[in-house]
């Protein structure tokens, strides 16, 4: 998602619960993401109603900003890191 500055409260969270919803669907087929940031949402427009994909890994670098204390301990990727990075990337969304 390449904004400049804040979204719009409504935004923020729209998007925020629709990768949630995503991520929902992929951790109960024992799978994660592992690269969750706002550049992992591809979005036609900034408005949450808008269309928008999740991007695959492979297109993706690793952002350690948005990696939490377990993962960076452990390196691994894991539901919990993917939930982690998501907050992270609300409070990016929010702030701008």
């Amino acid at each position: 998602m390449a904004q400049k500055g804040p979204l719009r409260v409504r935004d923020a969270i729209g998007w925020v619960l629709r990768v949630a919803k995503t991520l929902e669907q992929v951790h109960d087929q024992k799978r994660v993401h592992g690269r969750i940031s706002p550049a992992a949402i591809q979005v036609a427009s900034a408005a949450c109603d808008s269309a928008g994909a999740i991007v695959h890994t492979r297109d993706l670098d690793a952002l350690p900003v948005y990696h939490s204390l377990a993962r960076a301990k452990t390196g691994a990727p894991s539901s919990y890191v993917d939930v982690w990075a998501l907050s992270v990337t609300l409070s990016v969304l929010l702030t701008g």
